[in-house]
């Protein structure tokens, strides 16, 4: 604290100024997609007058013009921002962070003492070996008595002693081994319990500090101070969990929540979160739409014009001629991003979010909304069919895309996929996995390639295709099958189709050759539909 004040001491302003230091902490937070508007708070109780607000524990890396200062009741003066040189912050540990470090002390502490039992234990096996050394020579000395009795008995000492020494070599290194396990599954819990004291305090030790230059028009009594910051530090993200029930009225319950993690350097204790689908970093102007200016040129020219480049040396481009047209590339750049107003969630209990610790999900609430269910087909790609269930959003606001959803069929996971943004009033198809019982087989009858005709010299293909679809299951479905046929925008490329049954579309979604028929398939019940194309082209073109 006596370094802040002389620090501040050194402000132009405070040989006229109170000083107050002030601890203060995130309150409010508005999380986007990317990025997200932080609010500081402290309460202030000042006298009329003149005086410095000095906080010493703001987030690091904030730009100070971004920064705004809300104060009811105080005339703002200058506001003061520092990163680098900062005083020590006051020690602010909890009783929890407190446990954590004596926890990692303890651990410490005995892995120390496992290994000055191994150093031990070693001085003891070293010890068992020199003694070995010494009895092996002992044995070998030419100085031995002569007499038998004698010989036995130090012969017996030399074995007892050495038999001794191997037995105190092999405890030590049985011991030796049981500590190495010990010392193993010690330092496994010192990293647990590092772990445990970063999800604490992962925000950095230094903090920048700000001081602010403020005059009391009246006396205050815990008047608040807010500083809100933006920052690129935060984000969310949807989540669903999509149940589909089917016990005679269909319906699809979405499960809605939000993923949140926060970088700031700071953690969010109690903090009142709201997250919206607004996007600051993305483009807020409308674009600018220029002229289309057009040019003719003659493709001769061009020719001519690129010969001249490769007639010039390998390291050099010759420069255009003068009278050869201008040739003007215009750059179309597509801008996606949002359209409407955003929309935003706020909760109602507060929230704790950890700084590159935690990732927080939080519930928002359930939709529940009506369906109609299909089987859909497309047995160009697939061999079975698929359970879709269509939707339409009923509720007043969109329906955030997700990249990913966890689906459920009357209680049973059946797998997980992206969700898409779905407008209020839209519908949208969602799947279900596959339907065992819906099998389905395309078959290529005939394909063939010709020249025909001696005089129009043209190409010709044709193509018949069969469609079956055969219902094993025990249940009726109303069927939704797809396929293809090509289609050509070139006058000398001429595609013509038929199919029996004639489809529903031919343009699904306004998507040319792609084919739809719908129709009812009782259980034990066969389907089969049939194709066939035909392209001609000119003779020496090549068809892909």
């Amino acid at each position: 604290m006596r370094s802040i004040a002389i620090l501040v001491a050194l402000l132009p302003s405070a040989l006229t100024a109170e000083v107050l230091t002030l601890p203060s902490r995130a309150t409010q937070a508005i999380v986007y997609p990317v990025g997200g508007q932080i609010t500081h708070e402290v309460a202030v109780s000042l006298d009329v007058g003149r005086h410095q607000i000095v906080l010493p524990d703001m987030p690091p890396n904030l730009v100070l013009n971004q920064l705004r200062v809300s104060a009811p009741g105080l005339r703002l003066g200058a506001l003061r921002y520092r990163q680098d040189i900062t005083p020590p912050r006051q020690n602010t540990e909890t009783t929890a962070v407190t446990a954590a470090k004596q926890t990692i002390k303890d651990i410490e502490r005995q892995i120390q003492a496992v290994r000055d039992t191994i150093a031990r234990n070693a001085l003891d096996a070293q010890a068992a070996e020199d003694r070995i050394s010494f009895l092996s020579a002992l044995g070998s000395n030419d100085s031995l008595p002569a007499d038998p009795d004698s010989l036995r008995a130090i012969a017996r000492m030399i074995s007892d002693e050495t038999r001794a020494a191997r037995q105190t070599i092999l405890e030590t290194s049985i011991t030796a081994r049981d500590n190495l396990d010990q010392i193993t599954q010690l330092e496994d819990s010192l990293d647990n319990a590092k772990a445990a004291l970063d999800a604490l305090i992962p925000e950095a030790k230094d903090r920048p500090w700000m001081v602010l230059d403020v005059v009391a028009t009246q006396q205050l009594t815990n008047s608040p101070v807010r500083i809100s910051y933006v920052t690129d530090d935060a984000m969310w993200a949807p989540t669903y969990t999509i149940r589909l029930s089917d016990n005679g009225t269909p319906r699809v319950e979405l499960d809605r929540g939000a993923d949140v993690t926060q970088y700031t350097g700071e953690n969010w204790t109690g903090i009142a979160l709201t997250v919206s689908t607004q996007s600051p970093s993305a483009q807020i102007d409308p674009s600018m739409l220029w002229p289309d200016k057009r040019r003719l040129f003659d493709p001769a020219d061009l020719q001519r014009q690129r010969s001249q480049v490769l007639q010039t040396d390998s390291a050099t481009f010759a420069a255009p001629s003068a009278d050869a047209p201008e040739i003007v590339e215009e750059i179309s750049t597509t801008q996606i991003g949002t359209s409407g107003l955003a929309v935003t969630y706020t909760f109602s209990d507060p929230v704790n979010i950890a700084s590159d610790a935690d990732a927080v999900r939080i519930p928002f609430d359930t939709l529940s909304l009506p369906a109609t269910l299909s089987a859909r087909a497309v047995p160009y790609l697939d061999n079975r069919a698929y359970l879709v269930a269509t939707v339409t959003n009923t509720s007043a606001e969109p329906l955030l895309p997700a990249y990913d959803s966890l689906r459920f069929y009357q209680d049973s996971l059946v797998g997980s996929t992206e969700f898409p943004e779905i407008a209020s009033g839209a519908k949208a198809d969602l799947g279900f996995g596959p339907i065992a019982g819906l099998q389905l087989k395309r078959t290529i009858l005939n394909r063939a390639e010709s020249d025909r005709g001696l005089i129009s010299r043209s190409n010709e293909q044709t193509e018949d295709i069969r469609i079956t679809v055969e219902n094993l299951t025990d249940q009726a479905w109303s069927m939704d099958l797809r396929d293809r046929v090509p289609f050509s925008e070139q006058e000398d490329l001429r595609i013509t189709y038929s199919a029996t049954p004639k489809p529903d579309t031919d343009a699904l979604d306004d998507r040319r050759g792609i084919l739809q028929w719908t129709f009812p398939l009782s259980a034990g019940g066969t389907k089969t539909l049939n194709t066939s194309t035909k392209i001609t082209w000119p003779e020496g073109q090549h068809l892909r």
